[in-house]
């Protein structure tokens, strides 16, 4: 990648590097560029998830944390801007969601917007409920992205090809939908096997692939925010 980069721009040194959140396969850079002086943008909860050993059960693996050099040099709560080779980059937290420690990165003149793992390209996105994760916060920042877009803007996922608007729109129509469905399953005191063997999600399998991940994990982020989804477990 890193070649690739230097072939793109014909630079030797990468001046800023931005973490959309603290998984491994979005800082996979951050030893090599931390070291060599790069500036790493990220959310402070990014920065403090890549400070800490993380065990991620979902995954049955657990995360080391990164050496100081490999963490992000510049945090920030909110947003931020700033201008780079006659480009105008705006970027912002948004809130939990994949994790609580997303954020958008906005090229405005190029009409680019970085979504991270927010955004998900045929399957269901990854909620980690383990770092903040939870289905109503994804839903929220996929509205949230959708509103910075026009219909020529290129919409960057964190694995797969390019998107558009329409793709965000269509992912945040399914997520509040299934929160809707899950919901009212919760409310009837129904553990993770029993929501997975009632197939909540059978129609709109055939677009998003299985769905055993992705409920599992929506149901843990569920449960932790019965009061603020009005849902009172019978």
């Amino acid at each position: 990648m890193l070649k690739a980069v230097r072939e793109l721009t014909g630079k030797s040194q990468v001046h800023t590097l931005f973490n959309t959140h603290w998984h491994w396969d979005q800082t996979g850079s951050n030893a090599v560029l931390g070291a060599a002086g790069t500036r790493i943008i990220a959310h402070e909860n990014t920065r403090l998830w890549l400070s800490t050993d993380v065990d991620s059960k979902w995954e049955g693996r657990k995360y080391g944390r990164l050496p100081v050099k490999a963490r992000p040099s510049k945090t920030f709560y909110t947003t931020g801007q700033l201008d780079f080779g006659g480009e105008s980059i705006e970027y912002g937290y948004l809130f939990q969601a994949h994790t609580d420690g997303d954020i958008f990165v906005h090229f405005k003149k190029a009409n680019v917007l970085v979504a991270g793992d927010v955004l998900s390209v045929g399957r269901y996105p990854v909620i980690d409920y383990i770092t903040g994760g939870w289905i109503g916060g994804m839903a929220t920042a996929a509205q949230q992205l959708a509103a910075r877009c026009d219909d020529r803007t290129q919409v960057i996922p964190g694995t797969g090809p390019v998107q558009a608007r329409a793709d965000l729109a269509t992912e945040q129509a399914m997520l509040v939908e299934v929160r809707t469905r899950l919901s009212k399953l919760l409310a009837q005191g129904m553990s993770i096997r029993e929501m997975l063997d009632a197939a909540p999600t059978r129609d709109l399998d055939a677009k998003w692939g299985d769905p055993q991940l992705f409920i599992a994990n929506t149901w843990q982020g569920l449960i932790r925010r019965t009061g603020e989804l009005g849902v009172s477990i019978v």
